[in-house]
């Protein structure tokens, strides 16, 4: 092979995306691939803070409850003494 022909076919390998669409930047994704990606990142981001919200839902919602037994529980030990 010629070397210019190597050039550009090496050229031309490196503005591949490697779902095999041609990329506008070399060694960068195609766009499909950029905008897949980015949905990703939204949705799992999106994912993790809705994991979070419940989290610290159910902490409060168990000290709360924690906080009533141990009140009712004060409650009657101080029936059972007075």
């Amino acid at each position: 092979m010629h070397l210019e022909i190597k050039t550009v076919l090496a050229v031309d390998r490196r503005r591949r995306c490697p779902c095999g669409a041609v990329a506008e930047r070399p060694g960068k994704f195609c766009r499909k691939c950029q905008a897949r990606m980015a949905w990703r990142r939204r949705y799992d981001a999106t994912n993790r803070r809705t994991a979070r919200r419940i989290v610290r839902r159910q902490a409060r919602d168990s000290a709360r409850l924690l906080a009533g037994a141990l009140a009712l529980l004060a409650i009657t030990d101080e029936g059972v003494e007075g």
